[in-house]
């Protein structure tokens, strides 16, 4: 799936998330309109996506390989304005959205 750590339908569909301090923000929506109880009525987590990633590590010296697992969540969300958006997260920013939903 592409479009991680972003809006991929629905309200600001297209739109990129990014993490400031400990929220998530929609950079260019209200000049960082912040994912959290303000503005975010309840969400529901649709389905979490394992990753496999092979790394190649000084290759050329050692021939050496590092496999490296990585999170994706698929998050839908209802707005208290009104809509509901799908959204992609990696692990590092679903801990942050997480914590800014209490």
């Amino acid at each position: 799936m592409s479009g991680i750590n972003s809006v991929l339908k629905g309200k600001y569909e297209g739109e990129p998330l990014s993490a400031y301090s400990s929220n998530l923000y929609l950079p260019y929506i209200d000049h960082n309109y912040p994912l959290t109880t303000h503005t975010i009525s309840s969400y529901t987590v649709m389905d979490t996506f394992n990753k496999t990633q092979t790394v190649c590590e000084n290759a050329l010296f050692s021939g050496s390989y590092i496999v490296v697992n990585k999170k994706e969540y698929l998050i839908s969300l209802e707005w208290k304005d009104g809509g509901k958006s799908l959204i992609l997260i990696n692990d590092k920013y679903y801990k942050i959205f997480v914590s800014s939903m209490f």
